[in-house]
């Protein structure tokens, strides 16, 4: 205090005129007046200063409603009045509130006044002085209290109700991971009064997410964060807003609680009043968030301990060898029951006991005694190094020995000197009676030029020699203990094996050719023949295998065996397949193209009989059209239904789905399809191959060919067949488009297509615009090129979307002209490719609106009925609309277009079409010869080459021809 400080010793009063100067403006400390009951009779500057209440609020009122927290109720008033008027004087503090809504503490004395009634209260802030004792103290004690903590959940109660009791936090609980889940549930909590215990209840039940209310954003965050007032905050910042604001929370602190491995928990405390960013109470809760952090750890790692001395017992006491541990003197101190087993029979504890204290006699591999000083526990401890691998006969009083090998390593304590002997005991009798009966035939047959291995009675491998390790790629340690199934390659059944074992254990000899399979998966043929080894009694102790390895010869007689047949077999072939490629060639119609192939084939040496059907998509069935070198009754008897649960052993079904050969070699003997073994016996085929005739990515048909040779169809005569199957379905699509050319009536097919078939109609629904298909045109790799009309859309916007659809390979603008202009797509598949695959011309594709119209033109030969069902099978969202017959009317032009077409290839056509809608005729340029020539995956030269071609034979019509003269008049077909 200093010299102006007003005062008063034990039993004086305050002089009047001291009270008076403290009325008079003195702000560093509060003056209060009171009467003899405790009402406020005078209120200086400094009790404003100090509380913010003016003297008018004040005046007149007890001093216990104006300052509850120094006399929280009457009573308290009333004794600090008796205290004072007995004593002189009465020492009052506690925490009180100004009119802003700040705490301080306040400290003061009441002391009577002297010559009149009543009293003088002189007070004083000392929040500062208060809180840096209060913390030193709290965190001094919350940290004894954790350290003596026994669980992890003790630790964060005991914290939490400290830290309510002694500072301003009224409520306070803690947050961890369920186990199992990332979501944070809650812990432990404490309420300061049972006004907030509906908020704790609440809580019990309430879990959050990873980022989620303030728990779980301080757990995600790693960092602390303050609310000053959660009535304020949004469900998503802070989930219990409601429930705080009812129980009177507002001032919310989440402090996260880490340790190396991160944060492992969260503890949130709460005010009753607003209050912004509080440095001093934030602190409180993270030094104590980090003294919890400290217990996690220590637990955890004493929890870590625990299971490690576990573990350690269970393989002590489970170990299937010894293990014995000594102390520096060599004194056993603990022992596992196979190690008693092993040196006493089981008989007697070996504790307290040292090696050469042990009952029976050491002996070295040579007859002579062990000294105790050679043992391995011994020269562990002399040495501190490991000692290993040492092998000793033990041998009891009765005479009666046992092979025991015995290891030891030094345990060492924290200042390097051992404190401590592990020793591994392992009884190897068995092992070395193993070696000793095998040591008589080693030396015999280890420089042996054979593969020579012994099996025991079972077949255990039991010795193999060097040249068996060479052979077959293991090692004597991979080969010792496993038997010859090792080497088994599959190729023999379980019969062979069952005639072999039963011959060796009938005390025979076995000799036959085996093919083996190398470590690395290679195979190769022995020689083998296998013997049995008898003891005295004529019993089969072993068996002993000697390979011969006829490998190369073996080789050498198949090379020379292939290389004969397949010349001639590829010589029949082709010469079977020549006169087919020649004659579809001159095929006109799909009949005569089905009738050639069958025709042929079935004539041909390669092959007994062929038939040839179509594939309907949309019902997934196959239908023979022509058959050629058996009866009708074969063929109407075939089973081509397209089931999943035959798919694995039907041929036909196989290549519809895979749109590759499928082949079957040697039949009658295929396990697979009783049926068909029963036909190939009856009209006697051996291999059967299905060949899909395929255009594009459309399979259109299938070949059926049966041949008598039961090595048909290896993977070169598959190559030339699957050729033909390609070569067939271009001769049939052309085949159509040539009769569509000539015909006087065509079919036109309408289909509407839906936005989930054609990203095409897909786009024009989201970006409002229409497109109509210039070309389409068939690439080299198995896809198409689509040039397209855009209207009401920049190109390039549409093809950012059109580009990334599964069906589009690529894309480009040809021409771009604001809201117009035409693009480049190569597309797979869709209707378009479908249609056009089963021989139809695309007449027209516009889409708007999210809908598409697809037009296509086909002759009356074909099966229309076949294209609508394979669309509307194949595409959901793809509608047939219209079927309609139309006469072409032949007109000069027509005529002198027929004449075109009849003149140029189909590659000449393509290319010339693709070049024009294209722009490459345009001036300038809307695409390059070598763009064009590679979306269509041609050379450069070769698609100038093609042009060039191309217009010369056109002008030459037009030039040289004076029948193709133009006119406007039509003309009779």
């Amino acid at each position: 205090m200093t010299e102006t400080e007003p005062t008063a010793a034990r039993g004086s009063s305050v002089p009047e005129p001291v009270l008076r100067a403290g009325l008079q403006g003195r702000t560093d400390e509060a003056v209060i007046g009171l009467t003899a009951d405790g009402t406020v009779s005078s209120w200086s500057a400094g009790a404003r200063a100090l509380t913010g209440s003016r003297v008018a609020d004040a005046e007149g009122t007890p001093v216990s409603s104006v300052l509850p927290g120094l006399f929280p109720d009457r009573s308290s008033l009333d004794t600090a009045l008796e205290t004072a008027g007995a004593d002189g004087r009465a020492v009052v503090e506690g925490w009180c509130r100004r009119d802003s809504g700040e705490n301080f503490w306040a400290s003061g004395v009441m002391t009577a006044v002297e010559d009149g009634e009543g009293f003088a209260l002189l007070l004083r802030d000392c929040t500062e002085q208060r809180q840096t004792a209060g913390e030193r103290k709290l965190l001094a004690d919350v940290t004894r209290r954790i350290a003596q903590a026994d669980s992890y959940i003790e630790g964060i109660r005991t914290a939490i109700v400290e830290v309510c009791d002694h500072t301003e936090w009224a409520y306070g609980e803690a947050w961890a991971p369920a186990e199992g889940d990332d979501r944070l549930e809650y812990v432990t909590g404490h309420a300061a009064d049972r006004t907030l215990e509906p908020f704790l209840d609440e809580s019990e039940a309430v879990t959050f997410g990873y980022g989620e209310g303030l728990p779980g954003r301080v757990y995600a965050s790693g960092e602390s964060e303050w609310i000053p007032d959660t009535s304020d905050q949004p469900r998503d910042v802070f989930r219990r807003t409601a429930l705080a604001e009812e129980v009177g929370l507002r001032a919310a602190l989440g402090v996260p609680i880490t340790t190396e491995d991160g944060v492992v928990a969260v503890l949130t405390f709460f005010l009753r009043d607003h209050r912004d960013p509080d440095d001093s109470l934030a602190s409180v809760v993270s030094a104590v968030a980090a003294d919890l952090g400290g217990l996690v750890a220590r637990m955890q790692t004493e929890e870590e301990l625990d299971r490690e001395r576990a573990l350690l017992g269970r393989v002590f006491t489970t170990s299937p060898v010894g293990l014995i541990v000594t102390d520096t003197d060599g004194e056993i101190v603990r022992s596992n029951l196979q190690a008693s087993e092993i040196l006493c029979g089981g008989e007697s504890s070996l504790v307290g006991r040292t090696f050469d204290g042990l009952d029976g006699e050491f002996l070295h591999p040579d007859g002579s005694a062990v000294d105790p000083e050679e043992f391995p526990v011994a020269r562990a401890l002399d040495t501190g190094a490991t000692v290993g691998d040492m092998e000793v006969e033990l041998r009891d009083e009765d005479g009666e020995s046992r092979w025991v090998l015995l290891s030891a390593t030094p345990i060492h304590g924290d200042g390097g000197d051992v404190e401590r002997v592990t020793v591994v005991v392992e009884d190897i009798t068995t092992r070395r009676e193993r070696e000793q009966s095998l040591r008589a035939f080693r030396e015999a047959i280890e420089q042996a030029g054979h593969s020579i291995y012994f099996t025991d009675s079972d077949g255990t491998i039991e010795y193999v020699n060097p040249t068996f390790e060479e052979v077959t790629g293991y090692s004597a340690e991979e080969a010792v203990g496993r038997t010859p199934h090792i080497l088994n390659s599959g190729e023999h059944d379980e019969q062979f094996f069952a005639e072999l074992w039963e011959t060796i254990q009938a005390g025979e000899v076995w000799t036959g050719e085996v093919t083996n399979e190398h470590k690395s998966g290679d195979r190769y043929v022995v020689n083998q023949t296998i013997a049995p080894i008898t003891d005295e009694t004529g019993g089969i102790e072993r068996f002993v295998a000697i390979n011969d390895d006829i490998t190369e010869q073996k080789r050498r007689e198949q090379t020379v065996r292939r290389q004969r047949n397949s010349l001639q077999r590829i010589r029949q072939i082709i010469e079977s397949l020549r006169p087919i490629n020649r004659e579809l060639t001159r095929a006109g119609t799909r009949q005569e193209i089905d009738q050639v192939i069958c025709e042929q084939l079935a004539a041909s040496d390669a092959y007994l009989f062929a038939w040839i059907g179509d594939h309907n998509q949309a019902t997934e069935e196959i239908t023979p059209r022509e058959w050629a070198g058996v009866e009708s009754e074969f063929v109407q008897d075939l089973d081509l239904t397209l089931d999943d649960a035959e798919l694995g052993t039907n041929p036909f079904q196989q290549a519809v789905t895979s749109s590759e050969i499928q082949a079957i070699q040697e039949v009658p003997t295929d396990p697979a399809g009783q049926d068909r073994r029963d036909r190939a016996i009856e009209y006697g085929f051996q291999s059967v191959a299905a060949i899909p005739i395929t255009y594009g990515e459309t399979v259109l048909g299938i070949i059926g060919v049966y041949s008598a040779r039961p090595d048909a169809f290896d993977r070169y005569e598959q190559g030339l067949l699957r050729e033909l199957g390609e070569r067939i379905g271009h001769a049939i699509n052309a085949a159509e488009n040539k009769q569509l050319l000539h015909t006087d009536t065509v079919v036109e097919l309408e289909f509407e297509i839906g936005v989930a078939d054609s990203p095409l109609v897909s786009v024009t629904e989201q970006l409002d615009c229409r497109l109509s298909l210039n070309n389409l045109t068939p690439t080299t790799e198995a896809g198409y090129l689509c040039y397209v009309d855009v209207d009401g859309v920049a190109p390039e916007e549409l093809l950012d979307i059109v580009g990334s659809a599964p069906s589009v390979e690529s894309t480009r603008v040809v021409r771009a002209r604001g809201q117009t202009g035409i693009v480049e797509l190569r597309v797979k598949t869709g209707p378009l490719t479908a249609l056009f695959e089963h021989g139809a011309t695309i007449s027209s594709f516009e889409a708007a609106d999210g809908s598409g119209r697809l037009v296509g033109e086909t002759t009356p030969q074909s099966d229309a009925q076949s294209m609508i069902e394979t669309l509307q099978g194949t595409y959901r969202e793809t509608t047939f609309v219209a079927k309609r017959t139309r006469t072409q009317e032949s007109t000069t032009l027509t005529m002198t277009k027929n004449a075109v077409e009849a003149e140029l290839t189909d590659r000449q056509r393509e290319v010339l079409g693709l070049a024009y809608h294209g722009g490459y005729f345009e001036s300038p340029r809307d695409s390059t010869g070598d763009e064009l020539a590679d979306a269509l995956g041609i050379s450069s030269p070769t698609f100038y080459q093609h042009v060039r071609k191309a217009i010369r034979k056109i002008l030459a019509l037009l030039i040289e021809n004076e029948q193709l003269e133009p006119t406007q008049s039509p003309v009779s077909p």
